[in-house]
């Protein structure tokens, strides 16, 4: 059928679940729903200025647990594809868009120009509030990282 239950569980890092849609006209979405562990001393905070929401993982400042949740979706016609997604976990929040038109199928690689926008990022080498643009290629049109894993898109 349209829809599935996916979930995943990582040692010392949380455990997550999501809702699956998969639509016709290639239509696709996913909400989800995880919980980050306390970090310990061994794991190694994430971070790629290029990539501002590689702290929605884990922001800098989170030293507890916490819940994230996500929400995305996907519409492909043909090459085309439009893209968006919004993330929330202790206080940061994400939204982002992007479309993108697929130049490669045997190893996906779209065309994207897109924008996000966050809030409430405590980082050390990011600013509170944001926003960015970006045109390029990229394997999937998501421009952020720390999505679950079990799924498109």
């Amino acid at each position: 059928g349209p829809w599935g239950v996916a979930a995943e569980w990582s040692l010392n890092q949380g455990i997550g679940s999501s809702i699956l849609f998969m639509g016709m006209k290639g239509l696709q979405g996913a909400i989800s729903c995880s919980y980050l562990s306390r970090p310990n001393q061994l794991q190694q905070v994430w971070r790629n200025a290029g990539t501002p929401v590689a702290a929605a993982i884990r922001p800098d400042a989170l030293s507890q647990g916490a819940v994230r949740t996500e929400l995305h979706g996907t519409w492909q016609w043909s090459n085309f594809s439009i893209h968006g997604r919004g993330m929330h976990v202790a206080g940061l929040t994400v939204a982002e868009t992007c479309v993108g038109y697929l130049i490669q199928k045997a190893w996906p690689l779209h065309v994207t120009a897109g924008v996000e926008s966050w809030t409430g990022l405590d980082s050390s080498f990011l600013p509170n509030e944001g926003m960015r643009f970006r045109v390029g290629l990229a394997h999937q049109l998501s421009m952020t990282p720390g999505s679950p894993t079990f799924a498109l898109p």
